[in-house]
């Protein structure tokens, strides 16, 4: 979930906001819920643009990262999570019809001693309690979705591609010859196929050296030097035993 607050010199005149963080369960991150809120905001401000000049806006948020990221002269690439909303906010940045100045402000300073807080930070804590009371409402809206500012999608079987466009075409291209594959062979039913938590093997394997990874990989795809397999590769005469 994520929430903004729009505000001029005083908190007389404001307008606040809420919104879902597009996408599926797994995509979800405070990476990405800032990029949600910040989308959001730009998107309202673009039907304010004035009648002459070009104003600024201060955008305070609380995801160094993010600021990081929409700040860099570097391209959005596909290979990068979340492209799809970075490449929209920054759309939305030099189209919006402001100057946008962005700045970070510490989130969470409610917590811990008490003490006097500037008003960025005041607004913070009151965007993350809107983004809060989000949480408890029912989305009810599609789950195919444009994006202003991102005139292009791409869905796999799994819903919309965020992260990791490369693994998810591979996956979604070769995953179901993999999968007949490994029925065929008599090494993997399709119960057990669906049982097993690939996403948190895939996190566990990365986490060991390349050696490791192709020694595990030979291992459970029985891809080593036993008779049989010498004999496959033309080193043996016979698959038994020297």
């Amino acid at each position: 979930m994520a929430a903004w607050i729009i505000e001029g010199q005083t908190s007389t005149n404001r307008v606040t906001g809420a919104c879902y963080t597009p996408g599926q369960m797994e995509d979800h991150s405070s990476f990405r819920s800032e990029l949600a809120s910040l989308l959001s905001l730009l998107y309202t401000l673009s039907f304010w643009k004035p009648p002459t000049g070009i104003p600024t806006c201060c955008i305070a948020c609380d995801g160094q990262s993010v600021i990081n990221q929409l700040s860099s002269p570097q391209p959005i690439e596909l290979t990068e999570p979340h492209f799809d909303l970075l490449q929209a906010v920054r759309t939305l940045l030099n189209t919006c019809g402001f100057i946008i100045k962005l700045v970070f402000v510490c989130g969470h300073q409610d917590t811990g001693v008490p003490t006097v807080l500037m008003r960025d930070a005041y607004l913070n804590i009151e965007a993350d309690t809107l983004a809060k009371c989000k949480i408890v409402e029912e989305y009810a809206g599609p789950h195919h979705y444009c994006l202003p500012g991102y005139k292009w999608a791409c869905y796999t079987a799994q819903g919309r591609v965020v992260k990791q466009f490369d693994a998810s075409l591979h996956l979604q291209i070769n995953g179901p010859q993999i999968k007949e594959y490994w029925k065929v062979k008599a090494r993997l039913t399709n119960t057990a196929f669906e049982a097993i938590d690939w996403s948190s093997f895939r996190h566990a394997l990365r986490e060991l050296p390349q050696s490791r990874q192709h020694w595990v990989t030979k291992m459970v795809s029985s891809h080593f030097g036993h008779g049989k397999n010498m004999v496959r590769w033309q080193q043996w005469a016979s698959s038994n035993c020297p």
